[in-house]
């Protein structure tokens, strides 16, 4: 389930591995690589938030 915070759309690990249709070692690998740059969003429980 998406969460809006402040008017934007953010989604969590599972949902967007699930939506891009990678597996959840793949997200992982690549963002250790750091293919991704809007990862320092985190919810309260320090979970990686992906907008």
């Amino acid at each position: 389930m998406a969460i809006a915070i402040n008017g934007s759309t953010y989604y969590r690990t599972a949902e967007v591995y699930q939506i891009v249709g990678i597996s959840r070692s793949t997200l992982f690998r690549w963002l250790k690589e750091g293919s991704f740059r809007d990862v320092q969003n985190v919810d309260r429980r320090g979970w990686r938030l992906f907008t």
